[in-house]
């Protein structure tokens, strides 16, 4: 009985270690067990100090103390900054893992004057946190590409920079920050969109100023489509609203009031021929019908169809008597 109770006892307790071990495990991987097939894209990072007390910064946003562990960073290498008074600041660059915690010691230097940061005869440097709207944007800093938006800059010198972003299809847009010893500098560049360029067409159905013909002007823009169409009308019974193009690339449709002297229907003047002036093939017919009648009458007169009529001619006779006047 007291060796059944023992065996019982062991056993519970071995299930209890086990437990614990694999809660300790889970809680290190982000809540997420290894092998479990969950996909996991954070990792976490731990931080020891020498001396503790420490300042733990990732990328530029306060995390606390040291001994300290930061749950749920993103995968990849981020910037951690460890500052304590009295003490030079020290970056680290560690690999976080997904589903991992990362160990990261780091021993500080003390300062030989008391103060923060590096020597006062040494360069000191900054951090720069730079977005732009919209993101995406190229950042160059004092001329020389940095990345693309947003952006996270450690180790710059201290002082006044020119940060520049661009992007295509907006208007750059520049910054000039300063930039303080061991301090994140937020820099937010908004930059403007560049309007597109609009191009106009104007077209006729009816080739323009044509009075005897109802017509549609319509302009059309490269951005909007068809922006304006208008249609010939009788704006009275013998007044026309003539709707034309004044360009090929016009922007507004133009009008002329035209007045029709025979009358105006269904948008156009009514018998507008007889105003026009003569054809070319009216002239060249009325020129051959005069030359064919020419030609038939010198034909006739030539076959003797057409005889010149003879004037009697009175001769005076000899014979006569000559009466003497009185």
């Amino acid at each position: 009985m007291k060796k059944g109770l023992l065996f019982v006892s062991l056993f519970l307790f071995s299930a209890f270690f086990i437990l614990s071990t694999n809660v300790n495990a889970a809680n290190e991987t982000n809540g997420t067990i290894p092998g479990n097939g969950t996909n996991v894209t954070t990792g976490n990072l731990y931080v020891s100090v020498t001396p503790e007390g420490a300042s733990i910064y990732v990328n530029g946003i306060y995390k606390g103390l040291s001994p300290i562990t930061i749950y749920n960073l993103n995968v990849g290498t981020p910037t951690v900054m460890i500052q304590k008074v009295g003490y030079q600041t020290a970056y680290r660059y560690p690999t976080i893992s997904a589903g991992l915690t990362t160990p990261l010691y780091v021993i500080l230097t003390q300062n030989s004057n008391g103060t923060n940061g590096n020597n006062t005869n040494q360069t000191t440097y900054g951090m720069l946190n730079i977005t732009s709207s919209p993101p995406g944007a190229s950042i160059s800093v004092d001329g020389i590409n940095k990345g693309i938006s947003p952006l996270f800059l450690s180790n710059i010198i201290t002082g006044t920079h020119t940060v520049t972003a661009t992007k295509s299809g907006y208007n750059s847009a520049s910054a000039y920050p300063v930039v303080s010893t061991n301090l994140v500098t937020n820099v937010n560049l908004i930059l403007t969109q560049i309007p597109p360029t609009v191009t106009y067409n104007c077209a006729e159905t009816d080739q323009g100023l044509d009075y005897g013909t109802q017509g549609t002007t319509t302009i059309t823009s490269s951005t909007q489509g068809v922006i304006d169409t208008k249609t010939d009308y009788c704006a009275t019974g013998n007044s026309l609203r003539e709707y034309y193009c004044s360009s090929p690339s016009a922007q507004y449709i133009s009008l002329k009031n035209q007045t029709c002297n025979r009358g105006c229907e269904a948008g156009a003047c009514k018998n507008l021929a007889y105003a026009s002036p003569i054809s070319n093939n009216w002239i060249i017919g009325i020129i051959a019908i005069i030359v064919i009648c020419f030609l038939i009458v010198f034909w006739a007169k030539k076959k003797g169809h057409i005889k010149e009529p003879k004037i009697p001619v009175v001769q005076q006779s000899a014979t006569q008597p000559v009466v003497a006047q009185k």
